[in-house]
């Protein structure tokens, strides 16, 4: 069948004679069509369907509670995607998905959705998360409302259902205990639930989550939820999740040896989190003391010392991550939001937003060595060439600093309230969060580069060196942008309808 793409229209037509192959039973398949299409428009009427202009964002997809109150449940979290990229234009409108809990459907999605082959292609769509009460989940449910296939001049045809309930069993028993967050993948097989006559039987298969190998992986964290999703760089898809209690936030990866493991701060819990990669286990946790909230982590860039800001009391601590123990506190100025480990020069650079200047400490000792006044607040730091990059959030400047004559080198202009900064290759990019964009800029040169804009207020970046993605954090779209830094345009997004926090490649 040919790839049709489906375009805007104003009503459904009636089923055409083109899908009927043998015209001894052409007057029998029409009269068939003809009913099921009267018995779709009696339920749906005359109407436009579409993931683009109907469906909420999959940030408004609220979470279903089906825990009746209980403080002992996890999450699941559903993603679909195609088995085939190539696909016939068929569009899905599902009413509800549950999990069977024993003897007992649950809710997994709080409205329906319109899940629509073309707009998939060869990505991933999230379909919802449900929090559910501990326990064994055995099998999914799909309600159907109706269904339709795209025409090349934009209309569209209403397909019959061949059940409009469908269940999907589960291979791998799912065991949700407390705290869990786990993810569930359906492949749909879009080609195979085509029948004739003008039929759908929707060829859905829960996909084994198979563990992957612990390399070309990013993850982001979502403290609303309490988990951090897991992605594929090759694929750009949801390929994991796990949970984590304390509303983690700040995250770093490290290579010891044969040993790869997360760092991740949790600061409803004032603790630093080990997970073991890739088996996604808390191994550990360090509580970090006489701190209520920390705010902000970063790590040494051998992976040893772990450095805590408390923006609340104005503190900073270093924290020995073999030991657990806390080395040096000590006071900074008002509210240190953002910190930056500079291995060339062993410092640590601070920013505070109220006091508006960077403190330079040294990096073993926390004694500072240097101040750094700003023009706005800084909200970025980063440190490249012995220069040290400033985004100023309320100038809407980068100050560039010599970090050998401790000097300001220049200041550079670029999009409304700068936030992160992010080094890769031989440009600088800038996550500017009012202006819903990301510059670039280059050494030496007196103006952006580039400017790349965005579906959303751009936060936290990250890069994979290998496949050449740059992550940007997006809270509006409720998931990842996904720009291809070899040409600097957005490339796609990964959703997972919750508003990401820190970030961190694996490579």
């Amino acid at each position: 069948m040919k790839n049709i793409f489906a375009k805007p229209h104003s009503c459904i037509e009636p089923l055409p004679p083109l899908f009927v192959a043998d015209s001894n039973r052409k007057r029998q398949l029409k009269i068939i069509g003809l009913l099921a299409l009267l018995l779709q428009l009696f339920i749906a009427g005359c109407q436009s369907t579409g993931i683009g202009t109907s469906s909420p964002h999959p940030l408004q997809r609220i979470e279903v509670d089906s825990t009746a109150g209980s403080d002992t449940g996890g999450r699941i979290s559903l993603f679909l995607n195609l088995k085939r990229p190539d696909n016939n234009g068929v569009r899905m409108d599902v009413s509800k998905i549950e999990i069977l809990n024993d003897t007992i459907w649950l809710p997994i999605t709080s409205h329906p959705l319109e899940i629509d082959a073309a707009e998939i292609g060869s990505g991933q769509i999230f379909l919802g998360r449900g929090v559910l009460p501990a326990g064994r989940y055995q099998r999914l449910r799909f309600t159907l409302q109706h269904a339709s296939i795209g025409k090349e001049d934009g209309t569209r045809v209403f397909l019959a259902l061949d059940s409009l309930s469908l269940e999907l069993p589960i291979a791998q028993t799912i065991d949700l205990k407390q705290g869990d967050s786990q993810s569930l993948f359906i492949s749909w097989d879009e080609e195979a639930s085509l029948r004739t006559p003008p039929l759908l039987k929707p060829d859905l298969t829960i996909i084994p989550n198979l563990k992957q190998m612990a390399t070309d992986l990013a993850y982001a964290t979502c403290p609303e939820i309490n988990t951090v999703y897991v992605m594929r760089t090759d694929k750009n898809w949801v390929c994991d999740s796990f949970g984590v209690t304390g509303n983690p936030t700040y995250l770093t990866t490290t290579s010891l040896l044969s040993e790869k493991r997360l760092y991740i701060l949790t600061p409803a819990e004032a603790a630093i989190k080990v997970v073991e990669l890739p088996e996604n286990i808390v191994i550990d946790s360090f509580h970090i003391p006489m701190t209520i909230k920390p705010s902000f982590m970063t790590l040494s860039s051998d992976g040893q010392w772990a450095y805590i800001l408390d923006s609340q009391d104005d503190y900073l601590l270093r924290i020995n991550l073999s030991s657990g123990n806390m080395s040096n506190r000590v006071h900074l100025g008002y509210q240190p939001e953002y910190a930056a480990y500079i291995e060339s020069h062993n410092l640590l650079a601070v920013g505070a937003t109220i006091s508006q200047s960077i403190s330079l400490l040294d990096a073993n000792t926390l004694a500072e060595v240097g101040e750094i006044p700003t023009t706005g607040s800084p909200k970025g730091l980063l440190a490249w060439n012995d220069m040290l990059y400033i985004s100023e959030g309320d100038a809407n400047t980068i100050t560039i600093y010599d970090l050998n004559s401790r000097t300001i080198d220049s200041r550079l202009n670029v999009g409304f309230y700068p936030h992160r900064l992010l080094q890769n290759n031989n440009r600088i990019y800038v996550s500017n969060r009012d202006s819903r964009s990301i510059s670039i800029i280059q050494p030496g040169q007196l103006g952006i580069a580039r400017e790349i804009y965005l579906n959303g207020r751009p936060q936290e970046m990250t890069v994979e060196e290998n496949s050449k993605w740059l992550y940007v954090g997006n809270r509006d779209i409720g998931g990842l942008s996904v720009i291809d830094a070899t040409i600097n345009r957005v490339s796609g997004e990964i959703l997972f309808g919750a508003a990401p926090a820190g970030l961190a490649v694996l490579q």
